[in-house]
């Protein structure tokens, strides 16, 4: 059989064997007393169930509350630590502005020294530029001291000369004149010195030249410039040997 009502057929449920009941016994007069008893054992095992649950919650309480004020002072701390962070943040900032500062400050400082030693250099370039200048105006300026002197002793020669080839007679003797530097003044002034031959000249001593230029005024220096001794000795030779061809005739 087919459909929704259709239903196989099911072999009938076993009854169970009946029971025997057992007769309820009459209460006992102390039941009410024992459920008192167990009732008054469980509150108070309820109680202090209650208790140790109060005692645990107030644990839990005032251990948040410890949580609470160590996570406060923490909150306060890492607060105090930003705060320096920032602030040392802060002074690093400035510290590397000031480093740029004086990092650009020396970096001018450096090129100040390049420009102040190129300075110097020039300097001293110049410096010893002109140091061989005056060195060169110097020698000029000893040169034209030299020339001045010169020219200042020979005119007090001249002026010697004329003064001494105006004053009393002269005596005779050999030309002094063919001597470099002797003019007729010097000439007249050396005769009236007693010098009258070239042979006393030729054996004049350097003692002996610097007593004739005091006596003449004039420098020893021009004497021996002009060599009068060396110029003499060659004037002497010719006279000796005419004074020897002469003996000899007057011998023949």
């Amino acid at each position: 059989m087919t459909g929704s009502g259709a239903r196989l057929a099911q072999p009938p449920t076993p009854v169970p064997p009946a029971v025997a009941l057992t007769p309820l016994r009459p209460p006992s007069p102390t039941a009410p007393v024992l459920g008192a008893l167990v009732h008054e054992a469980e509150r108070a095992e309820q109680a202090d169930k209650l208790a140790k649950l109060e005692a645990e919650l107030a644990q839990l309480t005032a251990d948040q509350r410890a949580r609470g004020a160590i996570r406060e002072r923490l909150e306060a701390e890492l607060a105090l630590r930003n705060e320096k962070l920032t602030h040392t943040q802060a002074e690093l900032a400035l510290r590397g502005d000031k480093l740029a500062q004086l990092e650009a400050e020396l970096a001018a400082s450096s090129d100040k020294v390049v420009h102040l030693e190129a300075v110097l250099a020039a300097s001293s370039e110049k410096l010893t530029q002109l140091e061989a200048e005056l060195a060169l105006r110097n020698d000029k300026l000893a040169q034209v001291d030299a020339q001045l002197a010169a020219q200042g002793n020979q005119a007090h020669a001249r002026s010697a000369d004329r003064r001494q080839a105006d004053t009393g007679p002269v005596p005779p003797g050999d030309d002094f004149t063919r001597i470099k530097g002797i003019g007729p003044a010097f000439d007249k002034a050396l005769k009236r010195l007693g010098i009258c031959s070239y042979q006393q000249v030729a054996a004049w001593t350097e003692a002996d030249i610097e007593d004739v230029s005091h006596k003449l005024k004039i420098a020893a220096s021009r004497i021996r410039r002009n060599d009068w001794v060396r110029r003499a000795t060659e004037l002497v030779a010719p006279h000796e040997a005419v004074r020897e061809a002469c003996a000899k005739r007057g011998q023949g």
